[in-house]
């Protein structure tokens, strides 16, 4: 079956944390794969995720905000909220070697660095 992309994925294997918008749940993942409008992420446990979450980046401690557009029993597919957020650029970068793209300087409010996800929760209530 044939099924045509507006982006390209990239396989890989990155660890990382979904966390509930309230900020009251954490759940470990694995990135599976990523492409330039969201990523497929794998879970162990069986959880009814919301339709809209946080996406912690372990690597390199980004926080993206994204739609959960399916869910199958172990993994979902996200849709960035922000396809063009400096946090989604760099998690592209890091999965595509080969590119040079720039960063921004100073990322807007929707993607942060942070380096873990007690850092995150505490970006995120300030923010809110």
């Amino acid at each position: 079956m044939f099924q045509q992309r507006a982006s390209e994925r990239h396989a890989v294997v990155i660890a990382g944390k979904i966390m509930w918008p309230d900020l009251t749940e954490f759940l470990g993942c694995v990135i599976q794969d990523v492409s330039d409008g969201g990523a497929r992420v794998a879970v162990q446990e069986a959880v009814d995720l919301p339709d809209r979450i946080y996406l912690w980046q372990e690597q390199t401690g980004t926080i993206i905000e994204c739609d959960v557009r399916w869910r199958k029993p172990g993994m979902a597919g996200l849709k960035f909220a922000d396809a063009n957020a400096p946090a989604v650029r760099t998690l592209t970068r890091i999965c595509t070697p080969a590119s040079q793209r720039v960063l921004p300087l100073h990322p807007p409010r929707r993607s942060v660095m942070v380096p873990s996800p007690a850092a995150a929760t505490r970006y995120l209530a300030e923010a809110c």
